[in-house]
């Protein structure tokens, strides 16, 4: 961030909050520069994440250099955080979060039945997430979309992250201390889904997608040759369905129709009958969970890290096993 090589020590900045941008003289060359570094990292990729559902905080699922997707030879489904909510709760909400980007031009909520989807959805040849089956099964009739409630159109895009010159948008609840705390520096965003008409004992599969930086691809006036396009890698990745590259191993590949998938969330459908025994379970094992001022269960997250609750699984598994059959059968 300076023009000469060593410039002097006045201008380095200090210690103190370097991932805060400010103009008073804390925020010199090193500290600009710390901040400089870990935007280039992060924008490498976009990525969504969905982090609670009825106010119940799901673990952060985005880690770098891990690929969870093919953690211990387990599927998605196996993996994914299982939120049980009761057939009687009308809608429920689900909030999740969209980085590695500038600006988020469109993002929504994708809900329907897990038996929908492949066993797989992940590329069986090189792993890459979502699979093409994957992005097939989610255009059937029976998947719905639903956009984000929260948003504030502003010069055609939806949102924009904490790398954007205006901050990120849209914020978290004003004034919940914990909303905030919970997703820091990125935005928002909230959509309820309408899980009243499905059976008891549907297992849904929720997944949040974005489209982001599209203005990318428009060519300034002082680029040329005109209608050249755009070279690089980072824009290609994320605008061009038809882009590949691959050195020394590494791939770049566009995404088939330009979404960013978050990890699949599930939520199972249960009964009411069932709550007073899933909320004194959720007590034993201290499993996070979401209970009105009437003491009626809105939700419970019955497979947390350290808080998983078996008998919860174990029926969600018994119910969903002879739904598998019947549709293996089906399919005969």
């Amino acid at each position: 961030t300076s023009d000469i090589k060593e410039p002097p020590q006045n201008q380095l900045g200090k210690r103190t909050m370097p991932l805060e941008s400010s103009n008073d003289e804390n925020n010199g060359h090193i500290a600009r520069n710390i901040r400089l570094a870990l935007l280039a990292m992060d924008v490498v990729e976009p990525y969504v994440s969905i982090r609670t559902v009825e106010d119940i905080k799901l673990d952060d699922d985005v880690v770098p250099a891990v690929n969870l997707r093919r953690y211990d030879g387990k599927s998605h489904r196996e993996l994914s955080p299982t939120v049980w909510v009761p057939h009687t709760l009308p809608k429920t909400t689900i909030s999740w979060t969209v980085g590695g980007s500038f600006e988020i031009d469109e993002t929504e909520i994708l809900v329907g039945p897990w038996d929908l989807l492949p066993s797989s959805l992940a590329d069986v040849k090189d792993g890459l997430y979502p699979s093409t089956d994957m992005i097939e099964s989610l255009v059937r009739s029976e998947f719905t979309t639903v956009s984000a409630s929260n948003v504030n159109m502003k010069q055609g895009i939806m949102g924009t992250s904490r790398w954007h010159k205006d901050g990120p948008a849209p914020r978290s609840r004003q004034g919940d201390q914990d909303d905030e705390n919970w997703f820091g520096p990125y935005p928002s965003f909230t959509a309820e889904i309408d899980t009243s008409h499905y059976p008891e004992g549907t297992s849904l599969v929720v997944l949040a997608r974005a489209k982001v930086d599209k203005s990318w691809l428009t060519q300034r006036a002082n680029v040329g040759p005109p209608g050249l396009g755009s070279l690089s890698h980072i824009v290609n990745g994320r605008n061009n369905p038809n882009y590949f590259a691959a050195n020394a191993g590494k791939v770049i590949r566009g995404k088939r129709d330009n979404w960013w998938y978050s990890n699949p969330v599930t939520v199972m459908v249960g009964s009411s009958a069932d709550e007073e025994d899933l909320l004194d379970e959720s007590n034993e094992y201290h499993a996070p969970s979401n209970v009105d001022t009437e003491r009626h269960v809105r939700a419970i997250h019955i497979n947390a890290r350290m808080a998983s609750m078996p008998s919860a699984m174990e029926k969600m598994h018994d119910e969903e096993l002879p739904k598998a059959t019947e549709k293996m059968h089906d399919e005969e």
